[in-house]
């Protein structure tokens, strides 16, 4: 009797769990599984972003590096055509202490000097940019040249005065 009603009850709320587990169990898988679905496009966009980013990169880049490696040529064809044409070729900073900004090596050389690499400028031992001067006036005048002016000097004396150097315009 009682026993039996008893077995049977326990054995319905059995199978009543079951059917509740196995649709837990099917509503988990199909949540896996729109996750790995997420997952998956996911992946797929950063392989898409990688791509376009690599592609879109390598279109600027290319561009970039040709342009570069014109530009060196041209500037090394343009000093070796001004090394043709001069001594010494020597970019300097336009600001005090005026230090050269390439050349330094070419300058020593120039000067049969081993190379004070510091005091480039000032004419030291090892041979500046004031010690390409020939004199003491042509020292001063470069020495004002390198500090921003230019020497001062006195104009040339002419028979017309300061209107010698105007001539009539064929006009």
């Amino acid at each position: 009797g009682e026993l039996a009603t008893l077995v049977n009850l326990v054995d319905q709320a059995t199978k009543s769990i079951d059917k509740t587990v196995d649709l837990a169990a099917e509503n988990a898988n199909k949540r896996v599984h729109v996750l790995l679905g997420i997952s998956i496009a996911k992946m797929g966009m950063g392989v898409l972003w990688v791509i376009s980013t690599a592609y879109a990169f390598g279109r600027l880049w290319v561009p970039y590096v040709f342009n570069y490696n014109d530009l060196k040529e041209a500037d090394q064809g343009l000093k070796s055509m001004i090394r043709a044409a001069f001594d010494l070729v020597l970019s300097v900073s336009p600001k005090a202490p005026f230090e050269p900004l390439e050349g330094r090596r070419e300058l020593d050389h120039f000067l049969g000097h081993i190379g004070d690499y510091d005091n480039i400028v000032s004419g030291s031992d090892s041979g500046g940019l004031l010690a390409l001067a020939r004199g003491i006036d042509e020292r001063e005048r470069l020495l004002a040249f390198l500090k921003g002016g230019v020497a001062a000097q006195k104009p040339p004396a002419t028979a017309r005065g300061s209107r010698a150097c105007c001539k009539p315009a064929w006009w």
